[in-house]
């Protein structure tokens, strides 16, 4: 795509979040996790905000995988521009997970001395 095309696009795309953020008729919610699952004609996304359910977001496969792809490619260029990888919360709850076993662990062996 050419290089004028490619700033029309995002300037498009600007002008968009720009109109959803500042339509107060609009729901704005807040997340630090999810659960999702397929069902027969689509995805469904639960939004949770402490565990409890904020939100429930249906979408097609289609929409989906596109949503994944555009998440996938605003994190990569985050990442390489900061050159930090983000971490997914299933890498730090196995990091949490890892750490008590390390702990249970080392206070096994201390009780047993």
């Amino acid at each position: 795509m050419p290089k004028q095309a490619e700033e029309q696009e995002a300037d498009l795309i600007n002008k968009r979040i720009i109109a959803g953020v500042e339509n107060q008729d609009l729901p704005n919610i807040s997340l630090n996790g999810f659960v999702c699952s397929l069902t027969i004609g689509d995805i469904v996304i639960v939004a949770e905000r402490n565990k409890q359910p904020v939100a429930v977001i249906n979408c097609s496969f289609t929409v989906a995988k596109t949503l994944a792809e555009k998440l996938n490619e605003i994190i990569g260029r985050l990442e390489a521009r900061t050159g930090k990888s983000i971490m997914t919360t299933d890498y730090i709850v196995q990091a949490a997970k890892d750490e008590q076993a390390g702990k249970v662990a080392s206070g096994s062996k201390k009780k047993q001395r």
